[in-house]
């Protein structure tokens, strides 16, 4: 599961990736799990922000907006 799981991958990729995600999901997903897009601790998972879409709501120049208020996490 995890990562090898492609709506979970969507879900816990890097939320900053989200966008390159919805636009290109076959090969987003393979950067994922090649370890080519990084989850790191200090980029949070998309599914943990708000929207229909896990993340979708994001602003890179706000990250605390939207934090926590994943349909996930209610």
């Amino acid at each position: 599961m995890g990562i090898n799981h492609s709506q979970l991958a969507r879900m816990l990729c890097p939320v900053k990736h989200l966008g390159e995600y919805l636009k290109d999901p076959i090969a987003t997903h393979q950067k994922l799990q090649d370890g080519d897009i990084k989850m790191r601790a200090l980029v949070w998972p998309a599914m943990v922000y708000s929207g229909k879409i896990a993340g979708e709501h994001f602003n890179p120049q706000q990250v605390q907006n939207g934090l926590f208020e994943g349909y996930l996490l209610e």
